[in-house]
């Protein structure tokens, strides 16, 4: 089995730029599901794949996104972006992964400690947004309690959320 995501760029950071941080999230393997109920943007698209290929998508729109993605442990994955919008011309956008890490997300009212075992940040180079933004976005979002912190949407077996505001500092 492996999972294989495509992240759909759209809105603003396909037309300004930006900057998305991705958080690949393991899950014990009876524990993980792909929920029926939820947005699959992937099953709009023609795919030859293999009985064990599960293939998510998501869309997101916001300059400064977090797509947090799960995946049952031990099992390889793949993410890629792209775009939907027939009118937005991917050859233009230039992307370049400026950082990999880890850490642990703080919330600041309770003092509770998310760990994250690793985020890859990518930049995002098609209109105003630069990449010393990106960089900036990189070492300062708040990461951790993230339904909380900022408006989110869920897709089968990926949330994205629009990293914009911080609802929670303190």
């Amino acid at each position: 089995m492996r999972i294989d995501l495509t992240i759909y760029l759209g809105g603003t950071i396909a037309t300004d730029g930006g900057v998305i941080m991705v958080l690949p999230t393991a899950v014990p393997p009876n524990e993980f599901v792909v929920p029926d109920d939820l947005p699959n943007p992937a099953n709009d698209l023609v795919v030859a794949s293999d009985a064990d290929q599960i293939i998510l998508g998501a869309d997101v729109f916001a300059q400064k996104s977090i797509v947090t993605f799960y995946y049952p442990e031990g099992v390889p994955y793949t993410y890629r972006f792209r775009t939907r919008d027939p009118e937005i011309d991917w050859s233009k956008i230039r992307t370049d992964r400026i950082g990999t890490g880890f850490g642990n997300g703080v919330h600041p009212i309770t003092g509770e400690v998310e760990p994250y075992e690793i985020i890859f940040t990518h930049h995002f180079d098609v209109g105003s947004w630069t990449m010393a933004q990106s960089r900036e976005a990189d070492a300062t979002t708040n990461l951790g309690f993230l339904s909380e912190r900022y408006p989110c949407e869920r897709f089968a077996a990926v949330q994205v959320c629009d990293a914009t505001f911080d609802r929670i500092e303190p």
